[in-house]
């Protein structure tokens, strides 16, 4: 996964990780280790996250 993928949809779409974080109902400073590479989330999560960004899984790889 590549995390500054994450991130740079997520400034496109105007989602904060706040915002983020609330739509897939985890934690706003997991949301920010995912997107800063020190944390690698779960499929289940990347699912939500890409659910919630309207995206592909692909699209963070």
């Amino acid at each position: 996964m590549d995390a500054q993928k994450l991130k740079i949809i997520r400034i496109k779409k105007g989602i904060s990780q706040k915002r983020l974080a609330e739509l897939v109902d985890a934690d706003y400073s997991y949301i920010n280790m995912i997107e800063n590479g020190r944390k690698v989330p779960s499929l289940a999560l990347l699912e939500r996250i890409a659910n919630a960004l309207d995206c592909s899984l692909k699209d963070f790889f």
